[in-house]
């Protein structure tokens, strides 16, 4: 009887709870029912929050612990907000680590009812995710106000890009290669779809995007197009270029086409036949 009593007061202790002025919201009890089955769906970690301030979906939190100060919470709002017959709106959490002093851990238990719940801080939710750098290249997905980098001494190594059909692989390559145009480096993309071809001219499709972070489109410098003749670019600008099968060297050529021994060796009779190519050392000749 005294536990059932004791449940109902803290019960009446978190529904009282208001989030403080620098907080979004507190932790509630799981056992409220919104007919979706949210935490079930989720497949993670989750708790629930009340809060009456409207927060987005996919903004990062930090969650403290009523009842253990040394323990914190990271999270993201992952589902909501949902209704009930009681001031405020519930929300999903997904737990995503759990901070003891200085570590960073697995999830390994759940904040208390009653907890508060606290915007992450936008350079906090930047180191959090690993995107930090001198290079940024844009801002995180549902939370705006953090800057999405990476260290431009990771180019010099190699980088993958992956994502699904127009999900920006090529535009995030594109923001790449201006940062490190602005950082006087030099840039040398092989453009078999044409994709880049007019990165000298302003865009005209990013202009109110751009103006949410007081910035204006610009056309990147010290910028040239070449393009193998007989073809041609969409770059008025651009400068064809040939090279004369005279000029060619096998060998070199033999390695860039990764060609096999019997490959190599049919190359150079075709070569000699023609008599109009450099032959350097011959594979038949070693």
């Amino acid at each position: 009887m005294a536990t059932v009593e004791g449940g109902k007061a803290l019960r009446l202790a978190t529904e009282s709870v208001r989030a403080h002025a620098d907080s979004i919201g507190y932790i509630t009890f799981d056992d409220v029912d919104f007919g979706l089955d949210a935490q079930a769906k989720a497949g993670t970690v989750t708790s629930y929050m009340i809060s009456d301030k409207d927060p987005p979906r996919g903004i990062y939190v930090q969650i403290g612990d009523r009842n253990n100060g040394d323990v914190t919470f990271v999270g993201r709002i992952l589902d909501g907000p949902f209704y009930t017959q009681k001031p405020g709106a519930y929300y999903l959490i997904e737990l995503t680590s759990m901070l003891v002093g200085n570590q960073r851990l697995a999830v390994q238990t759940r904040p208390k009812p009653a907890s508060p719940v606290n915007l992450l801080d936008p350079k906090d939710v930047q180191e959090y995710v690993g995107a930090t750098g001198d290079f940024t290249i844009g801002r995180l997905a549902g939370q705006s106000d953090v800057k999405i980098a990476i260290d431009s001494a990771g180019l010099t190594r190699h980088i993958g890009i992956f994502g699904t059909t127009g999900g920006g692989k090529s535009n995030s390559l594109q923001v790449i290669t201006e940062e490190a145009s602005e950082a006087k480096r030099a840039v040398l993309i092989f453009d078999i779809e044409g994709e880049y071809v007019a990165m000298n001219e302003p865009t005209d499709v990013l202009v109110p995007l751009l103006a949410k972070f007081g910035r204006k489109p610009k056309a990147m410098r010290n910028f040239q197009v070449y393009v193998p003749a007989p073809n041609s670019s969409k770059n008025i600008d651009a400068k064809k270029f040939g090279i004369p099968f005279s000029e060619i060297d096998l060998e070199i050529f033999s390695e860039v086409l990764g060609l096999t021994p019997f490959e190599r060796v049919y190359l150079y009779d075709v070569a000699k036949g023609q008599g109009d190519f450099r032959i350097v050392s011959p594979l038949r000749d070693r």
